[in-house]
Protein backbone atom coordinates (compact mmCIF):
# COMPACT_ATOMS: atom_id res chain seq x y z
CA UNK A 1 0.00 0.00 0.00
CA UNK A 2 1.21 3.01 -0.61
CA UNK A 3 1.32 5.83 1.45
CA UNK A 4 1.53 9.73 0.15
CA UNK A 5 1.44 11.47 3.54
CA UNK A 6 4.48 8.98 5.14
CA UNK A 7 6.42 10.08 1.60
CA UNK A 8 5.58 13.19 2.41
CA UNK A 9 6.46 13.21 5.84
CA UNK A 10 10.04 11.91 5.51
CA UNK A 11 10.42 14.65 2.41
CA UNK A 12 9.66 17.27 4.80
CA UNK A 13 12.36 16.15 7.38
CA UNK A 14 14.81 15.90 4.40
CA UNK A 15 14.22 19.58 4.07
CA UNK A 16 14.25 19.99 7.78
CA UNK A 17 18.40 18.71 6.92
CA UNK A 18 18.66 20.71 3.99
CA UNK A 19 17.95 23.83 5.91
CA UNK A 20 19.96 23.20 8.22
CA UNK A 21 23.40 22.57 5.99
CA UNK A 22 22.28 25.96 4.35
CA UNK A 23 22.20 27.23 7.55
CA UNK A 24 25.54 25.88 8.01
CA UNK A 25 26.73 27.49 5.11
CA UNK A 26 25.37 30.78 6.21
CA UNK A 27 26.77 30.66 9.55
CA UNK A 28 30.52 28.88 9.15
CA UNK A 29 32.63 27.30 11.48
CA UNK A 30 31.11 24.11 11.41
CA UNK A 31 33.04 20.70 11.36
CA UNK A 32 32.95 18.75 7.98
CA UNK A 33 31.59 16.15 9.88
CA UNK A 34 28.79 17.70 11.23
CA UNK A 35 27.63 19.28 7.95
CA UNK A 36 28.20 15.91 5.80
CA UNK A 37 25.92 13.87 8.70
CA UNK A 38 23.09 16.33 7.68
CA UNK A 39 23.68 16.26 4.34
CA UNK A 40 23.64 12.71 4.51
CA UNK A 41 20.06 12.73 6.34
CA UNK A 42 18.69 14.77 3.92
CA UNK A 43 19.76 12.60 1.22
CA UNK A 44 18.63 9.57 3.02
CA UNK A 45 15.06 10.96 3.70
CA UNK A 46 14.66 11.87 0.72
CA UNK A 47 15.78 8.51 -1.49
CA UNK A 48 13.28 6.98 1.93
CA UNK A 49 10.44 9.29 0.79
CA UNK A 50 10.82 7.67 -2.63
CA UNK A 51 11.26 4.30 -1.68
CA UNK A 52 7.90 4.64 0.50
CA UNK A 53 6.13 6.46 -2.34
CA UNK A 54 6.56 3.57 -4.37
CA UNK A 55 4.59 1.05 -1.88
CA UNK A 56 8.09 -0.51 -0.99
CA UNK A 57 9.16 -1.32 2.53
CA UNK A 58 11.98 0.95 3.86
CA UNK A 59 14.77 -0.93 4.55
CA UNK A 60 16.51 0.01 8.39
CA UNK A 61 19.97 1.22 6.11
CA UNK A 62 22.04 4.54 6.26
CA UNK A 63 23.55 3.19 2.90
CA UNK A 64 22.24 5.26 -0.01
CA UNK A 65 23.91 3.40 -2.58
CA UNK A 66 22.08 0.40 -1.77
CA UNK A 67 18.66 2.66 -1.49
CA UNK A 68 19.37 3.64 -4.89
CA UNK A 69 19.89 0.57 -6.04
CA UNK A 70 16.50 -0.59 -4.73
CA UNK A 71 14.64 2.59 -5.98
CA UNK A 72 16.42 1.54 -9.58
CA UNK A 73 15.56 -2.14 -9.39
CA UNK A 74 11.92 -1.23 -9.03
CA UNK A 75 11.72 0.68 -11.62
CA UNK A 76 12.22 4.00 -11.32
CA UNK A 77 15.27 5.99 -12.92
CA UNK A 78 17.62 8.01 -10.59
CA UNK A 79 19.33 10.58 -12.56
CA UNK A 80 23.45 10.33 -13.06
CA UNK A 81 23.53 13.53 -11.51
CA UNK A 82 22.70 12.37 -7.78
CA UNK A 83 25.28 9.47 -7.79
CA UNK A 84 27.64 11.81 -6.21
CA UNK A 85 25.83 11.77 -3.67
CA UNK A 86 25.93 8.10 -2.32
CA UNK A 87 29.88 9.56 -1.36
CA UNK A 88 27.81 10.58 2.02
CA UNK A 89 27.21 7.20 3.13
CA UNK A 90 30.41 7.27 5.26
CA UNK A 91 28.77 10.53 7.24
CA UNK A 92 26.32 8.67 8.57
CA UNK A 93 28.42 5.72 10.31
CA UNK A 94 31.98 6.04 9.91
CA UNK A 95 32.67 9.96 10.25
CA UNK A 96 29.98 10.18 12.99
CA UNK A 97 32.10 8.70 15.22
CA UNK A 98 35.53 9.42 14.12
CA UNK A 99 37.07 12.72 12.99
CA UNK A 100 37.62 12.67 9.06
CA UNK A 101 41.79 12.29 8.23
CA UNK A 102 43.52 14.88 6.63
CA UNK A 103 43.84 13.20 3.67
CA UNK A 104 40.19 13.55 3.07
CA UNK A 105 39.18 15.89 0.49
CA UNK A 106 36.70 18.23 1.51
CA UNK A 107 33.19 18.27 0.80
CA UNK A 108 32.55 21.35 -1.47
CA UNK A 109 29.66 22.27 0.37
CA UNK A 110 27.60 25.03 -1.44
CA UNK A 111 27.74 22.94 -4.61
CA UNK A 112 26.24 19.89 -2.18
CA UNK A 113 23.64 21.51 -0.77
CA UNK A 114 22.79 22.67 -4.54
CA UNK A 115 22.88 18.78 -5.22
CA UNK A 116 20.46 17.47 -2.65
CA UNK A 117 17.81 20.73 -3.20
CA UNK A 118 17.79 19.25 -6.42
CA UNK A 119 17.43 16.02 -5.35
CA UNK A 120 14.69 16.96 -3.47
CA UNK A 121 13.28 18.75 -6.22
CA UNK A 122 13.31 15.50 -7.99
CA UNK A 123 11.37 13.50 -5.15
CA UNK A 124 8.64 15.95 -5.02
CA UNK A 125 8.13 15.56 -8.88
CA UNK A 126 8.49 11.89 -8.62
CA UNK A 127 5.74 12.12 -5.70
CA UNK A 128 3.17 14.80 -7.70
CA UNK A 129 3.24 12.28 -10.40
CA UNK A 130 2.74 9.07 -8.33
CA UNK A 131 -0.44 10.99 -6.94
CA UNK A 132 -1.70 12.74 -10.10
CA UNK A 133 -1.41 8.95 -11.34
CA UNK A 134 -3.57 7.35 -8.48
CA UNK A 135 -7.28 7.36 -9.22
Amino acid sequence: MIEPDHAATMLQMAEMDLNTIRLMLEHGGFDEEAFGFHAQQATEKALKALIVSMGLICPRTHDLTSLAELIQKNGCDIPESFDELTDLTSFAVEFRYQPLSVDEPSLDRAALADRIAQLIVYVKQALTSQSSDQP
